[in-house]
């Protein structure tokens, strides 16, 4: 009986701690540079269009303009993150000036989120018809995610 509870104890310990390790990694990690894996992750979706040599010249060019955005993007996300930490260390934050300092910060035109249609739609006008038509397929397809659903 005592070898049982034992067994079981030991069960839900390790199973809690598989979980924790788990989820520890689930939130996402701000401070991080994640541009080489936004980069990764795009030149992936990217090969299987088969570009030409001219295409991928200009696809080339692109790219080394969006990795300079997010770079930057990184460099003014941890220069926020500064501002904010700094101060909530102080007694009495002054939470309305941040609110409207975070406000302009997210709506500046240089900001990637502003950019990205425009680096998707140059990417776009240098793909051939067929081209076109895998990622015109390939949106659809994420777009029925966004489909309500009928119970």
């Amino acid at each position: 009986m005592r070898a049982k509870k034992i067994f079981k104890f030991a069960t839900f310990l390790l199973f809690g701690v598989l979980t924790l390790g788990a989820f520890s990694h689930c939130r996402p990690k701000w401070n991080r540079d994640h541009s080489e894996k936004i980069l990764s992750h795009m030149d992936r979706k990217v090969s299987k269009l088969d570009l030409d040599e001219a295409q991928n010249v200009k696809y080339q060019s692109i790219r080394s303009r969006i990795q300079a955005d997010l770079k930057i993007g990184h460099q003014e996300r941890m220069k926020s993150i500064g501002r904010i930490k700094s101060e909530f260390l102080k007694d009495n934050p002054d939470v309305n000036t941040l609110s409207t300092q975070i406000k302009e910060d997210l709506t500046k035109k240089d900001n990637l989120m502003f950019k990205a249609p425009e680096y998707f739609a140059e990417i776009y006008a240098i793909l051939n018809a067929d081209q076109k038509k895998e990622v015109r397929d390939w949106v659809n397809d994420k777009l029925e995610d966004f489909e309500p659903t009928t119970n």
